[in-house]
């Protein structure tokens, strides 16, 4: 346990229905993690979004384990590859 040492300053991330987002590339998909908890986690991915912004935007809502992390960084970069690859 303890508190994460999240080194990223800042100030706390908005509420969710918060409609000012920063302008950013089409969206691409919509990738949803299950947690072992089963509380799925969904983010929206855009183009021009790297694997590690879309891996930072999950752990946002449910904080991963640093092996998960790797791993769902791993499943993202697949997608986009796959979709950078194509069409």
């Amino acid at each position: 346990g303890g508190p994460g040492g999240d080194a990223s300053a800042g100030p706390p991330p908005d509420p969710h229905g918060h409609s000012s987002d920063p302008p950013r590339g089409p969206r691409l998909f919509c990738l949803e993690y299950e947690g072992d908890d089963g509380q799925v986690t969904a983010v929206i991915v855009h183009q021009g979004d790297s694997a590690e912004e879309v891996t930072r935007r999950v752990c946002a809502q449910s904080p991963l384990e640093p092996p998960l992390r790797k791993a769902l960084c791993q499943r993202v970069q697949d997608e986009l590859s796959k979709r950078r690859g194509t069409g």
